[in-house]
């Protein structure tokens, strides 16, 4: 995935958006993410260059509150202090946000956090961290870890007020990384020189057509380490361990019980068991016979206080919630609205009321319309999209990019222009000197 990005960039020529897109967020950037999930940031790149540029975004903090009361915010994919324009990636400022539209919505009673990120910019994950930990006891704030919280996303994850940790889910990579990447062989090569006029020593440190200097190498591991350091002292503070602990992991993944063993989870749980512990335990009545129940926290060994009648007028019962669709109505509906067999195969194992089945459906046809407009298979992505978003976009992505990619086009190839011949010439040499000298100048946490 990464060659074939880094080809495409190269195609679209230095100057293009989706090259200034890269070089902007991925180096001379202090980043806080987990190193081989690196591709995910690229992917999210590149789609949103080639392939949701006419769409609406879908990448969304909002919280979804359920009718008992628990915000959900989902928090996905790679992270970054701002948003950077259209369809740019979840943002740390975002997050806070959300949270803090939940704390004062009193509908709100507790905050969960789901979390399937590797991580991403340093800057701003701190900021974020210390402001949930600074809201424990406002309300409850867990993390439900489905299935990723890496680097700057285990930073998020710890600041909750418990951890859980899904059968697979992963947690740890608690370090940082700087990369640089040097294009001095294949200037050379290609007889280009560059010549930098600059005020002030450091001006240039860093710059890719150069190689990286020791000076430079040693400021940059200065600021590595210390990056490091305080990512380790949050985890530590965070989640009640020593220091010394939390970086005895060296920036390891963990999952399961090894890392509650660890100190780096509270419990194994997957997202559906800990929305129901989030659920308040409230009193129940038996319908019927006006004699309340035992609740969840009454001791069932005392006695229930008799009650003497009362002659007070009965309050009206509550109107009943909308009756839950059968199957049977449910696959008709999404027939009906002209939707494949997968599709109907993942929503018809889900609980619906009409009006809720007609939104949803109303949201995957606009998400059809918009797939097909761009040529894919817009029923396989829809129902990859349901399975999981995340998914869905990695599938409209990898078929976008076969239609973009000439080397698995299904056509043949034009006549090769003069000029064409000279930009493959230029690539190759570019390939070479990669390989032959190219390092990574990247902070990742």
């Amino acid at each position: 995935m990464f060659q074939k990005m880094m080809k495409t960039i190269r195609r679209l020529g230095p100057h293009s958006s989706l090259a200034a897109e890269v070089h902007a967020n991925l180096y001379g950037q202090v980043l806080a993410i987990e190193e081989t999930h690196l591709n995910a940031y690229l992917t999210h790149v590149f789609a949103n260059q080639e392939m949701l540029a006419a769409g609406p975004s879908m990448v969304s903090s909002s919280p979804i509150v359920s009718e008992s009361g628990v915000a959900v915010l989902n928090i996905s994919g790679p992270l970054l202090a701002r948003e950077v324009g259209f369809c740019s990636p979840l943002s740390y400022d975002a997050i806070r946000g959300s949270i803090e539209t939940a704390l004062e919505d009193p509908r709100v009673n507790q905050i969960v956090l789901r979390m399937d990120t590797p991580g991403g910019h340093a800057s701003g994950a701190f900021e974020l961290a210390e402001f949930i930990f600074e809201s424990r006891g406002k309300k409850p704030i867990v993390a439900a870890v489905d299935p990723l919280a890496a680097s700057a996303g285990y930073l998020i994850a710890a600041s909750a007020d418990r951890v859980y940790l899904g059968p697979t889910g992963q947690v740890g990579s608690i370090g940082t990384a700087w990369m640089h990447e040097s294009i001095a062989g294949m200037n050379e090569q290609m007889g280009r020189e560059v010549t930098t006029v600059y005020f002030g020593a450091h001006k240039v440190d860093g710059n890719r057509n150069f190689p990286l200097s020791e000076q430079a190498r040693a400021r940059a591991q200065s600021e590595v380490d210390q990056l490091g350091n305080e990512f380790v002292a949050a985890v530590a503070r965070y989640r009640g361990l020593t220091p010394d602990a939390v970086a005895a992991t060296e920036a390891l993944v963990y999952r399961g019980q090894e890392a509650i063993n660890l100190g780096l989870a509270d419990e194994l749980a997957d997202f559906d068991t800990v929305l129901e512990n989030a659920m308040p335990k409230e009193q129940s009545v038996t319908l019927g016979t006006g004699a309340p129940s035992v609740s969840a926290e009454a001791d069932p060994n005392q006695p229930i206080a008799a009650t003497e009648p009362t002659t007070e007028p009965q309050q009206p019962a509550a109107p009943a919630a909308p009756a839950a669709m059968d199957a049977g109505s449910v696959l008709n509906a999404v027939v009906q609205a002209g939707f494949a067999e997968q599709t109907a195969v993942q929503l018809v194992t889900q609980e619906w009321q009409l009006e809720s089945l007609t939104a949803k459906l109303a949201e995957l046809t606009e998400l059809r319309e918009h797939f097909g407009s761009l040529g894919l298979d817009a029923d396989s992505v829809v129902a990859a999209y349901l399975r999981s978003p995340v998914e869905g976009f990695r599938m409209a992505m990898s078929s976008r990019e076969e239609d973009l990619d000439p080397d698995i086009s299904n056509t043949p190839p034009a006549p090769r222009t003069e000029e064409e011949i000279a930009e493959e010439r230029s690539t190759a040499m570019w390939d070479k000197a990669q390989t032959a000298e190219s390092s990574d100048s990247k902070i990742w946490g």
